[in-house]
């Protein structure tokens, strides 16, 4: 795989990320650690 595609995946599950603990945090109320931990964005 290329850099320049390996940067722009990269930063769409950065994206991805962020939206889906977003919306997790949303609906359920509750802070899980554990999951934040896998979608965080280094």
């Amino acid at each position: 795989m290329s850099l320049h595609c390996s940067q722009i995946l990269s930063h769409a599950n950065c994206i991805v990320g962020k939206a889906l603990r977003r919306m997790a945090l949303r609906l359920s109320g509750l802070h899980n650690t554990g999951a934040q931990r896998f979608l965080d964005c280094f």
